[in-house]
């Protein structure tokens, strides 16, 4: 079996069976790849579907668990792939009818860890936005290595923009970090640093969709708190990268990324004040970032606009 789709589940009833629908529209054998559908605790109607969906495909299988979030849902749905590779695909998305071209570049290149795809973005009426990580730094339809990726200027992207060879994912013991929101820039980053064969196509293989009732960037207090702060982790998580790379130039990469992320985070404390400081948001992680060692701001910036800003930025009651 070549490929395994891996969908996470939960409370997807509106968009689950347009979602599995587009997996089977595609000029393949369904003995060709696995669909892998792991309900994470849904309480709607979404289980209903997929056993009915089950019914009609062989090859769609479902895992149960209770609800933890989709890092978990995708690293339960890595432990059971058959496939030579793994795509994450999100319940509320499609894809376009490219599994055939798709499987024939990584027939082409044999060897590879990665294969990049391109997203089109469209809103609620499936409407075309704009095309999503196109990584227009980097050389297309040639084998490089993510390091070298990294180094010239990879976008850290959605997990369903890359598809990746399951043994390399397990020889790297690469899952999704629990408990964050922002999992899929931390692991996509991290999967490709320590990549060794990557090629990215131009292929527009993924529809994404702005639904009004997913947007990721959220407006309750509490969770937008969270949003902001889970930036603080990926600053961690990107810190313990760097220190693992003997490639000097690779951990400079990373550690440029890093700091670009913080320095956006506390800039973003600024441009907010006059709302955030209301809601508590500025003061929580202000302390948060010191916590860590990420504020005042003493790292390298890439820019001297950046490098003024810090100026402002640094002054603790401006933010606070």
């Amino acid at each position: 079996m070549k490929l395994s789709i891996i969908v996470p589940v939960y409370n997807s009833e509106r968009y689950l069976e347009a979602c599995v629908a587009s997996l089977y529209r595609q000029k393949l054998d369904e003995s060709d790849f696995e669909v892998i559908l792991v309900n994470d605790g849904s309480t709607d109607g979404s289980h209903d579907i997929a056993l009915r969906l089950q019914q009609q495909h062989a090859n769609l299988q479902i895992i149960n668990q209770v609800n933890q979030g989709l890092s978990a849902a995708r690293n339960t749905g890595q432990e059971h792939a058959q496939g030579e590779y793994i795509w994450f695909v999100d319940s509320d998305d499609e894809i376009t009818d490219c599994l055939h071209l798709l499987l024939a570049e990584i027939e082409k290149y044999k060897t590879l860890d990665i294969l990049g795809v391109v997203i089109n973005q469209k809103n609620k009426d499936k409407q075309h936005i704009e095309y999503q990580y196109k990584q227009p730094s980097l050389p297309h339809n040639e084998v490089i290595t993510g390091a070298s990726a990294v180094i010239q200027g990879f976008d850290p992207s959605s997990a369903y923009s890359l598809i990746l060879r399951r043994a390399f994912l397990n020889e790297q013991n690469l899952r999704f970090m629990l408990g964050i929101t922002h999992e899929d820039v931390e692991f996509t980053y991290r999967a490709m640093a320590v990549a060794q064969h990557v090629v990215f196509t131009h292929h527009i293989a993924y529809n994404y969709y702005l639904w009004e009732d997913t947007l990721s960037r959220p407006k309750d207090t509490k969770r937008l708190l969270k949003y902001i702060i889970d930036d603080v982790e990926v600053a961690k998580s990107f810190t313990a990268l760097a220190q693992q790379m003997q490639n000097k130039e690779l951990a400079s990469a990373i550690t440029n990324r890093r700091n670009n992320i913080l320095f956006g985070l506390t800039y973003s404390l600024f441009r907010n004040r006059n709302d955030w400081k209301a809601r508590g948001i500025n003061q929580a992680v202000v302390a948060e970032l010191k916590t860590n060692g990420f504020y005042p701001i003493t790292y390298k910036l890439d820019s001297w606009k950046k490098r003024i800003a810090t100026l402002l930025l640094n002054r603790e009651w401006v933010l606070k």
